[in-house]
């Protein structure tokens, strides 16, 4: 086929009709498109960041351990492309773990409070023989006396709680962040 003039080359095809610029590379030449025109990227995986597994959980902070490989993965695919690629995983040894319980010290929760002062104490046992780097926190919140977490009205005074579903949430959410 005979070069087309550069202005076709822009809006490649018959004169008068507009043609899908997107389409198999053999259906574009078949239209008018020069070969030498056709862009069509491959699909590409690179690895950007791959650092090599730590074996103890004692870095310096937290961030220094690396339980995953490659860490930082960049990805250019074409519709209907598919890629694959590996990864490894690792749990390092000693790792430091910490659990913090937040619980609700209203009588109303009083069972629950001695079911955990007895499991508290195992699971602690049971942490410490997979991890040499573990703490243990306990905190709590309880119903406020004031409206809108209460009844304020007199004659509700003795049991003023539970006047809404949230009750002392809040304080609990901001004691766990």
């Amino acid at each position: 086929m005979p070069p087309h003039p550069p202005e076709l080359r822009l809006e490649f095809g018959r004169a008068r009709t507009l043609t899908s610029r997107c389409d198999l590379s053999q259906n574009l030449q078949k239209r008018g498109c020069e070969a030498h025109n056709i862009e069509s990227p491959s699909s590409t995986t690179m690895v950007v960041k791959s650092e090599p597994l730590s074996s103890k959980g004692s870095g310096p902070t937290q961030y220094d351990v690396i339980q995953i490989m490659p860490q930082k993965i960049s990805l250019s695919l074409r519709p209907g492309d598919q890629t694959s690629f590996e990864v490894q995983v690792r749990q390092v040894e000693d790792y430091p773990v910490d659990l913090y319980y937040l619980m609700d010290l209203s009588l109303s929760m009083k069972d629950d409070l001695d079911t955990i002062r007895n499991l508290g104490t195992k699971l602690a046992d049971e942490m410490r023989k997979l991890t040499s780097n573990f703490r243990l926190g306990f905190g709590s919140f309880v119903d406020k006396n004031m409206s809108p977490f209460s009844y304020t009205a007199s004659k509700y005074q003795d049991n003023p709680c539970n006047g809404d579903a949230p009750e002392g949430g809040f304080d609990a959410i901001l004691q766990a962040a």
